[in-house]
């Protein structure tokens, strides 16, 4: 009877560890699964600063562009204004 219940016991803590087992395992999976779904976050995060910065850096050349071909304007209209006044 006494080695009934000591096997039942036993039996039942076999089961206790099996499913903290099982229990540990699953926290590792999820911790595992976060992290995947962190560095992907992160690396779409990345892109999308790289893609502001290719964006905004593609303005500023063209404004820098502009701002050249104003400048050249003007320095060409100044110089054909004092060469009419020169004359």
């Amino acid at each position: 009877m006494i080695e009934n219940v000591i096997d039942e016991i036993n039996k039942g803590n076999k089961k206790v560890r099996e499913i903290d087992e099982a229990m540990e395992k699953r926290r590792e999976e999820l911790k595992e699964f976060e992290r995947k779904i962190v560095d992907g976050y992160v690396k779409v995060e990345d892109e999308v600063i790289k893609v502001l910065k290719d964006k905004y850096q593609e303005e500023i050349d063209a404004n820098k562009e502009k701002n050249e071909a104003m400048t050249d304007a003007d320095s060409e209209y100044l110089d054909a204004l004092q060469d009419a006044i020169d004359r």
